[in-house]
């Protein structure tokens, strides 16, 4: 819940010290309002930041079997995902209802298990669930957003974008038969849709509310390696695409 609570505060200090700032424009010689309208009929530019819930989908496990001189193996090894956090940074210009943005995502969700079935002449068999290791995405957009009814309290917005996203995993390792499940470290092409519904706090700031669905060309992942009794087993790489889907708030602040 940090994330949250940060966001809000950020949204407090915003609204209280523009309120301050543009509740009596007598202060300083009466100008500030009206240079503040004519500055307004215009675009501006802002930046942005979002936290929330990423729910990950995509990169599913693969079953496998495999034989060796009477051992047979039976595998199940990818990258089955877990739910986590995301965060996000932006930064853009709004022209009065569309807007252009460059975006920065960060993801992070856990790759809960690898199993492991082995059975066969001479070997011991075994059946069990091997730990798993962290996954990050790190992903580079340039958005674009259509804001309806832009000059209201409430505004509903869409915005599509496009860009690459990389993904990180770690290493599995194991005793017992010897599983060594490599990590993955690969960038691939990325698009992105939006839909959300933001907030106007004041002329400066707005908290928002959004819908994010993250789609990635194929990634190449697997590739383990077994040994059972002296007998390697090479499970060959397979190929998934990454598909998340998330719940952030945020907060955008003209600059």
């Amino acid at each position: 819940k940090q994330w949250f609570c940060l966001l809000m505060l950020v949204a407090a200090l915003l609204t209280t010290s523009t309120g301050i700032a543009r509740a009596d424009g007598s202060g300083n010689g009466g100008s500030r309002n009206s240079d503040h309208k004519s500055s307004s009929d215009g675009g501006s530019w802002y930046v942005g930041l979002t936290g929330g819930g990423v729910f990950a989908g995509g990169l599913d496990d693969q079953n496998f079997g495999v034989s060796n001189a009477g051992v047979n193996a039976a595998v199940t090894q990818g990258f089955s995902l877990g739910n986590g956090p995301t965060f996000g940074g932006q930064v853009g210009y709004d022209f009065k209802g569309p807007r252009v943005e460059g975006e920065f995502v960060w993801q992070n969700v856990p790759r809960p298990h690898t199993t492991l079935a082995v059975s066969g002449t001479g070997v011991k068999s075994y059946n069990t669930t091997l730990g798993g290791s962290s996954v990050d995405t790190y992903s580079f957009f340039v958005n674009g957003y259509y804001d309806f009814n832009h000059q209201g309290k409430v505004s509903p917005y869409v915005g599509v974008g496009l860009g690459v996203t990389s993904l990180n995993a770690g290493s599995v390792n194991s005793g017992g038969p010897i599983l060594q499940a490599p990590g993955l470290n690969q960038s691939v092409f990325a698009y992105q849709a939006k839909v959300g519904v933001s907030y106007k706090l004041n002329d400066a700031a707005h908290l928002f509310l959004q819908y994010r669905y993250i789609g990635t060309g194929s990634f190449n992942y697997g590739g383990a390696d077994i040994t059972i009794g002296g007998k390697t087993f090479h499970m060959n790489p397979v190929s998934g695409t990454l598909g998340n889907s998330s719940v952030e708030v945020g907060v955008r602040v003209k600059i």
